[in-house]
């Protein structure tokens, strides 16, 4: 039992020992640390978060002070073609070699992180230091300078579409996700195209993307402030090139198809797919609707899958902007039946024996999705010790 500390040991040793820069080139450096600091204590930016954006990440270390994965791959040889070189390559991590260009990357990455959270003006600074006797490993350092946060001054909203004007009733500042005073930031205001979008693809704009809303950020000269002009464009038609109203699209009708090979026949009752569906004909379009009719087929035991389409089949008031939508709702199902046999040991007490189960399982008994299950189990025991048995 002594020997086994004592291999303990001489592994460590052993891993300890071999040079981390066996696999570096001799006009290159080992990346040995990197680290994040700030020249001012900054109560809403993490650090630790800010890892994602740097390129190139030190060699990892095991409780955060022994690179074990790089010693197992220095204990490798250089002849590729021996089994033990590779397997030991594998087993550990390839030295991390400094690179200048993917530092340079990481500094422009901190920055625009910074400047997306609100800090404008800010700035990265990199430091890197030499280590080691042969000053072949360094270390990287970069030095946050945020600055000030800006705020929000003048937020201005431009509609350029009446009707989507008078639905979002943006005159009201309850109706509005951006106010004057908020912190400033790319993803705030990433939010609120998000949720504009929302609002209208939950009424009927079925063909609108947030990218047909889009922001002026003007900066006030001395100040950390900056004024904000959200425009959401006319829709132009693709064929036509006119400017017009965003179409609004209302669903005609739901057909519901197999999603079978060669077979036409859904193997649910049309009641059953009717209630399940959530879109209805003769209602606006809306696309949590969608996801929530996806839901309740997901939940049925008889189906498979789902899939939705919808098909645009004509302008119904080219005025008003509303046009037809039929959705298309493909249904797999399952095999209604199925029967499954279970053998399995037994050991009571020390008594051996033996058991099976035949387990018979419809999940569309009524075309409903109802499930039936009936399960028929026999076992045998030996049981010693008793007299007469």
């Amino acid at each position: 039992m002594r020997t086994f500390p004592a291999i303990v040991v001489t592994m460590l040793l052993l891993l300890v020992s071999c040079s981390p820069l066996k696999f570096v080139p001799a006009d290159h450096s080992l990346l040995q640390r990197v680290a994040i600091s700030s020249d001012t204590i900054v109560g809403d930016i993490n650090i630790s978060q800010l890892n994602g954006y740097v390129r190139q990440q030190a060699n990892q270390r095991w409780f955060s002070a022994l690179k074990i994965p790089l010693a197992i791959y220095s204990l490798a040889g250089r002849d590729s073609a021996r089994w033990i070189n590779r397997t030991l390559m594998a087993m550990g991590e390839a030295p991390v070699i400094f690179d200048t260009l993917l530092t340079q990357q990481s500094c422009n990455n901190l920055k625009t992180a910074l400047v997306n959270m609100g800090y404008v003006r800010a700035g990265v600074e990199t430091k890197t230091s030499v280590k080691g006797r042969k000053g072949r490993k360094k270390n990287v350092e970069y030095v946050l300078h945020p600055g000030r946060r800006y705020r929000l001054r003048n937020v201005e909203y431009e509609v350029q579409d009446s009707i989507i004007a008078q639905m979002l009733k943006l005159d009201d500042p309850v109706g509005r996700g951006l106010k004057s005073g908020d912190k400033f930031s790319i993803t705030q205001l990433d939010e609120e195209r998000k949720r504009i979008t929302s609002i209208l693809v939950n009424n009927g704009y079925y063909r609108f993307n947030k990218e047909e809303i889009t922001f002026d950020v003007d900066t006030v000269v001395g100040q950390p402030l900056v004024d904000i002009r959200l425009v959401l464009h006319h829709f132009v038609d693709r064929r036509t090139q006119q400017v017009a109203l965003h179409p609004c699209y209302k669903v005609r009708k739901l057909n519901f198809l197999s999603g079978d090979e060669n077979d036409r026949i859904i193997h649910l009752r049309p009641a059953v797919l009717r209630t399940t569906a959530s879109s209805r004909p003769n209602t606006l379009y809306a696309y949590n609707d969608l996801l929530d009719t996806y839901r309740r087929f997901g939940r049925l035991q008889a189906v498979k899958y789902t899939n939705v389409t919808c098909k645009e089949v004509g302008a119904s008031g080219m005025t008003t902007g509303e046009h037809e939508l039929d959705c298309q709702i493909l249904v797999s199902t399952n095999k209604p039946s199925t029967i499954s046999f279970q053998p399995e040991g037994t050991n009571t007490a020390g008594d051996l024996g033996a058991a099976a189960s035949l387990t018979y399982e419809n999940c569309n008994l009524f075309r409903g999705s109802e499930v039936l299950s009936m399960e028929l189990r026999g076992a045998f025991d030996a049981i010693r010790g008793l007299e007469g048995y």
